[in-house]
């Protein structure tokens, strides 16, 4: 194997294993409200303090120390409407649903910013992104509306505008790690904000709390550090449309770990966004 395809294969393993743990967050939620075993503010804010403690000691071991990138606060202020939004709507909606709308949301945002921002887009890519919101479209018609919550949707849909910012502004940083690692301290400041201003009922379980511990430190911490070295080698919209396997796999393991069931109008709806992203394919991958 060349060195150029062993970095290939390389990018390829981190983009799967980043959008594994995409996927699982998801799970995870779903899995501490089940039986109301934590109150959404709670879970995020054990998601969020567990990853900013996991990432300051990664970085304390692994980082060069002399790197000091910018603090970005957007990037912080993003991750707490993403988190917080995110936990709130799963009180709402099912995993695969709630990673659907999420995702769905995530494209437009990344695919609009790669036009405007002149990025180049061929013909299949275009083609390949509409289809794939179409499959979103469809999941949230008019037949469906009794069964999918509009308050949970809404919410899940602001929690993927501030994902896809976040994922945005990654694309320019330096230390995937450190940066990861300020956004997350960062972010329990606006934790603390949250708390001020709203009517908190906290109540946690031992199961859910490890869950959260679980998604703050490995599927948040550790995931989003390798999201972030993901966007930084692959344009916008690529980044955009392979994260639209994430409500598959999350509808998974939904069926798996929660008996949630499948309908026949989901998984339509996955086949017509994996149709979009198969025709939007990558045809080559950068090396990091």
């Amino acid at each position: 194997m060349s060195h150029l395809t062993s970095h290939r294969f390389y990018l390829l393993c981190v983009t799967i294993l980043s959008l594994i743990f995409l996927a699982a967050n998801s799970v995870l939620c779903k899995l501490a409200f089940k039986d109301t075993g934590i109150d959404p503010f709670s879970f995020t804010s054990i998601r969020l303090l567990s990853g900013a403690i996991t990432l300051f000691i990664l970085v304390q071991i692994f980082s060069n120390q002399t790197q000091k990138p910018k603090k970005n606060f957007l990037a912080s202020l993003m991750l707490f409407v993403y988190a917080i939004t995110f936990s709130y709507s799963y009180v709402l909606i099912d995993t695969g649903v709630g990673a659907l709308i999420l995702f769905g949301v995530v494209q437009v945002v990344m695919i609009s910013y790669a036009f405007f921002t002149k990025q180049q887009l061929n013909r299949f890519k275009l083609i390949g992104a509409c289809i794939a919101f179409l499959g979103l479209i469809y999941l949230l018609s008019p037949s469906q509306k009794s069964q999918i919550s509009f308050e949970g949707a809404l919410l899940m849909a602001l929690s993927g505008v501030a994902w896809g910012v976040y994922s945005i502004v990654g694309k320019n940083i330096q230390s995937p790690l450190i940066t990861t690692s300020q956004n997350f301290t960062w972010s329990l400041l606006f934790i603390i904000l949250f708390s001020f201003i709203s009517t908190l009922n906290i109540t946690i379980t031992t199961d859910a709390f490890i869950y959260a511990l679980i998604s703050g430190a490995i599927t948040s911490g550790l995931g989003y550090v390798l999201w972030y070295m993901v966007v930084k080698k692959i344009e916008t919209s690529t980044a955009s449309i392979l994260q639209l396997l994430v409500p598959v796999l999350a509808t998974l393991g939904g069926v798996i770990f929660l008996q949630e069931q499948l309908t026949f109008h989901f998984i339509t709806a996955a086949i017509i966004i994996l149709s979009g992203i198969t025709l939007s394919a990558v045809k080559k991958l950068p090396t990091i």
